[in-house]
């Protein structure tokens, strides 16, 4: 727990779970903020529901708004934020057992989190595979085509071209399932940045760390939050109400009389970790400005290798 933690000198297995919200401030919409988010925005596209852009069925059939939107979010055409720069910040102090992101933009990366660190559970852009013959593709051919207003289209067998970002329907990557079990246990820290968490499987993971652990949500607004009439059924209850599949045990107890580890730091995910940075005496801001000119001296692209499914020697060395 807690006091073990820092008895032995701080955390030492951290996991950060974040989603859209961490990646606003560099300029990519979320998708749920009214007005702003990426849902709201996706109407030009004249769909009936928002969601279809990232339903495989409708992608067979119509792939060019999903393509006019892989245009907008392609990697390489932003930096990574205050919020990516502290996962990095994390790993650096020994402190970082894995970063969980929704996001598919791939900025962790370029704050500098090795790859090995985090979980892409939503996948990403760095891979693509033809949906009909399962033909890989690299990113810069995807990307090329892309950016051309072109729906990419296998050069093996004509078919569609996708990235491998998971769609509504698609199981979530191997990866993802086997490091959930292996790293929730062993979890000291469990902090949660800009995230809706309506999604699951990903916002259930809130309740797979042990009960004693601490867990921060950095949010504009309380989510995932255990309701006092939940909080107070009894067994049966539950019972018959999950059954009926209308009821999820779990959540956050920010205001419940029986909290004892959870605590809501409201705001912006940069405000809030430039203030817990401050606090630490992390120098946030310059981490941030060597990362962006080390990318732009590089030439850094976010094409990368994607992690393989089996722990590579570097990931055991840290487990």
């Amino acid at each position: 727990g807690q006091r073990s933690s820092q008895a032995k000198g701080g955390f030492r297995n951290v996991i950060v779970m974040c989603g859209a919200g961490l990646s606003v401030s560099a300029g990519i919409p979320d998708f749920r903020t009214p007005g702003s988010g990426l849902y709201d925005n996706l109407q030009t596209y004249n769909l009936e529901r928002p969601e279809d852009i990232f339903t495989l069925d409708f992608f067979k059939g119509n792939p060019k708004p999903f393509c006019t939107l892989a245009k907008e979010l392609f990697p390489g055409q932003f930096e990574p934020t205050l919020g990516h720069v502290f996962i990095r910040m994390l790993h650096d102090k020994g402190m970082l057992l894995r970063c969980f992101t929704q996001n598919i933009d791939g900025l962790e990366f370029l704050a500098g989190v090795p790859e090995e660190k985090v979980v892409q559970a939503h996948g990403g852009f760095q891979t693509s595979h033809c949906l009909k013959c399962e033909a890989a593709h690299s990113t810069e051919w995807v990307k090329e085509r892309i950016m051309a207003d072109e729906v990419p289209r296998c050069s093996r067998c004509s078919g569609l071209v996708k990235p491998d970002i998971v769609f509504f329907g698609e199981g979530l990557p191997l990866r993802y399932h086997k490091l959930v079990r292996r790293d929730f246990p062993k979890c000291d820290l469990l902090i949660v940045m800009g995230t809706s968490l309506q999604v699951q499987p990903f916002a259930s993971l809130i309740d797979h760390v042990k009960d004693d652990v601490p867990r921060v949500l950095i949010n504009r607004e309380k989510v995932g939050v255990k309701t006092e009439v939940r909080a107070s059924l009894d067994f049966f209850q539950r019972a018959m109400l999950e059954a009926m599949g209308v009821y999820q045990d779990g959540g956050f107890e920010f205001d419940l009389a029986s909290n004892k580890r959870d605590v809501f730091l409201q705001g912006d995910c940069d405000d809030v970790v430039l203030d817990i940075a401050e606090r630490c005496h992390w120098d946030l801001e310059s981490v941030r400005n060597g990362v962006l000119k080390a990318n732009a001296e590089s030439g850094k692209s976010f094409t990368r290798r994607s992690p393989s499914d089996s722990a590579s020697s570097t990931e055991k060395a840290h487990l």
